[in-house]
């Protein structure tokens, strides 16, 4: 088992039950408007980094079949009861690949800013051409420096009769790296459990993912504030950004 693997495996419980929920519903509005457009009804859509599912289930039932892949074995349990008519596969985002090509694609929840240096960016970009159709539509989100240097600093603690958690952060601006050390405590039959986990992410300049996209076979790049066009909170959308580009040939949906 990978490093990463054991770290979002030992935070599933917790993400599932408090932080997935919170953040996919706001997003679905992102896609709504950026994604489903350029899809038909049935499409074949991959959710890269899919989590506990949430928001795969979300687009499942809008009518679109579901490939999820993530990281980490635990979290996709959780996906699989979520949606349990989707196809979820555990593999690295840097190294995966998926039965068929798909007609879209999004990743959320800034995923790809645990991705730690654009090497690996890269890689995931070229595991998504081998994955997507031509003319399909990829939609990701991404924390920006201003999302780090305003929110990486707070703490919070949430605190249940069988669950606590407590949340501190931090951000290098010279390494442009953040971190969350997260320490979760969960009772059990024999007593309180606790499990420390840093999550780490990396601030890719948006200049630099947009010339990756592009070397990579990605065009009609275009960037959008999350907090102005997609009404997210404070919280949430200060600072992040989602990107909409379009893999290959003509945008699928215009042709004829």
């Amino acid at each position: 088992m990978s490093r990463a693997e054991e770290t979002y495996d030992k935070f599933s419980r917790f993400y599932d039950r408090y932080w997935g929920g919170a953040f996919h519903g706001p997003a679905l509005r992102a896609l709504e408007k950026l994604l489903f457009p350029g899809l038909f009804p049935g499409s074949a859509v991959l959710d890269l980094c899919c989590g506990a599912g949430h928001l795969a289930y979300a687009v499942a039932e809008k009518g679109f079949g579901i490939i999820g892949v993530d990281i980490s074995g635990d979290m996709l349990n959780y996906a699989r009861r979520r949606v349990p008519g989707a196809r979820f596969i555990q593999a690295d985002a840097r190294n995966f690949s998926v039965p068929r090509r798909c007609d879209g694609a999004f990743s959320a929840f800034e995923s790809l800013n645990h991705i730690p240096d654009m090497d690996g960016f890269t890689l995931v970009l070229k595991c998504l051409g081998a994955a997507l159709v031509p003319g399909a539509v990829f939609v990701f989100d991404l924390n920006t420096e201003e999302a780090y240097l305003t929110s990486w600093g707070k703490e919070c603690a949430i605190v249940e009769d069988d669950d606590a958690c407590i949340v501190r952060g931090g951000y290098s601006p010279g390494e442009k790296t953040a971190w969350t050390d997260i320490t979760l405590f969960h009772r059990g039959g024999a007593g309180w459990d606790r499990s420390d986990v840093r999550i780490s992410q990396k601030c890719h300049a948006p200049d630099e993912v947009m010339k990756a996209l592009k070397k990579n076979g990605f065009h009609s790049v275009s960037l959008h504030k999350a907090d102005r066009e997609f009404g997210m909170g404070e919280d949430l959308g200060k600072g992040r950004i989602f990107v909409r580009s379009v893999y290959g040939g003509k945008l699928l949906a215009e042709r004829t």
